[in-house]
C-alpha cells in the first residue's frame, strides 16, 4: 500500500487526510484546532494520533502541506488604471495564492498609506505603466510605501523603465524588494506569471516562518504552500483531467473555510449571446472570485 498524507493549516482547524494512492481511496482524516498562537506543530501532531488510531502505524510516502494559518497569505496590490494595470495587479496575486485585502488604483493618498499601516501586508505587489509608459504613477507609490513602518515585502512589476528606481526607494526603507516582469507590458496583454512565481517564492522564503511552520515544513516532501493555491490547482486538474482521464470541462468550486468562503471559477467566460462582446482585460481561463 503506497499512501499519502496531506494536511491542510487553516484558520481554525488542521485538516489531515490519509490516501491509498493505489487504491485512490481515502483511509482516515481527522481535524484538531490549528495551534497558531503557540506552535502549529502541536495541533498536527494531534490529528496525527487521531490518524494513527484509524490507520495504524503505518508509513507515509510522501507528505503534502497548504496553509492559511494566521490570515494566509495577505497582500495588497496597486496599479495605474483600475480596470486595467490595477486589475492585472490583483489577478496575480489571487491567481497565486493570496488574500488580496485591498486594491488600489493611481497615486496613492496619505489615507490610502494609512490604509495599508494598519492592513499590514506580508506583501505590496506594485505596478503601473505598460513597459516605456507612466512611470509617475510607479515612482510616488514606491515613496508613500516606503514610508510605511511596518515590516513587509515588495514585488515590483510595473513600467521597466522605473522598476529599478522604484526598488533603490524601497530599499533604503529596509524593506525586501523584488523586481520582475511587468504584469502589462504591453496595453490590454496580461503577463502575471512572473508576478505569481516571486509571490510563491517570498512565500516559501519568508512567510513560511512568519506562520510558524518552519518544524512542519521539515517533515513536508514538498513546500508547503498557499491553501488558495492548493485549490486553485486542483481546480485546474478536475477542469481538464489528465492523459488518462477526462475532466469535468467548466466548473466552480466553493471552499468553504473557518475564515472566509473563497470561490473559484475555470470557465472562458465568453458572451452565450451574439449581440454581447467584451470590452477591457481578457479574463484568465482561471480565476478567484
Amino acid at each position: 500500500m503506497k499512501v499519502y498524507l496531506t494536511s491542510d493549516f487553516g484558520s481554525t482547524f488542521t485538516k489531515l487526510t490519509a490516501i491509498d494512492i493505489e487504491s485512490r481511496e481515502i483511509i482516515g482524516t481527522a481535524k484538531s484546532f490549528t495551534t497558531v498562537d503557540t506552535n502549529v506543530i502541536n495541533g498536527f501532531e494531534s490529528a496525527l494520533d487521531e490518524i494513527t488510531k484509524q490507520c495504524g502505524n503505518i508509513h507515509f510516502d510522501k507528505m503534502i502541506a497548504s496553509s492559511s494559518a494566521a490570515g494566509g497569505l495577505k497582500m495588497v496590490s496597486s496599479g495605474l488604471v483600475e480596470d486595467i494595470t490595477a486589475k492585472a495587479s490583483r489577478l496575480a496575486a489571487t491567481s497565486a495564492g493570496a488574500k488580496v485585502l485591498k486594491t488600489y488604483s493611481y497615486e496613492l493618498s496619505k489615507k490610502e498609506q494609512q490604509e495599508i499601516y494598519n492592513i499590514e501586508p506580508d506583501i505590496v505587489l506594485l505596478s503601473g505603466g505598460i513597459d516605456g509608459g507612466n512611470k509617475d504613477v510607479l515612482l510616488h507609490n514606491a515613496r508613500m510605501i516606503s514610508e510605511i513602518e511596518k515590516k513587509f515585502s515588495v514585488i515590483i512589476a510595473g513600467n521597466k523603465s522605473a522598476s529599478d528606481e522604484a526598488a533603490e526607494i524601497i530599499n533604503r526603507s529596509g524593506k525586501e524588494t523584488v523586481v520582475c516582469e511587468n504584469v502589462m507590458p504591453v496595453f490590454n496583454k496580461l503577463n502575471i506569471q512572473p508576478a505569481k512565481r516571486a509571490i510563491r517564492d517570498l512565500f516559501i522564503k519568508n512567510i513560511i516562518s512568519a506562520k510558524g511552520l518552519e518544524e512542519v515544513q521539515e517533515l513536508m516532501s514538498y513546500e508547503i504552500i498557499p491553501t488558495p493555491l492548493a485549490v486553485f490547482e486542483a481546480s485546474q486538474l478536475l477542469s481538464r483531467g489528465t492523459e488518462k482521464q477526462a475532466g469535468l470541462g467548466e466548473i466552480m468550486a466553493y471552499d468553504v473555510g473557518g475564515a472566509t468562503t473563497d470561490v473559484y471559477s475555470l470557465s472562458d467566460g465568453n458572451p452565450s449571446r451574439p449581440n454581447v462582446y467584451m470590452q477591457g482585460i481578457n479574463e484568465p481561463l482561471l480565476r478567484e472570485l
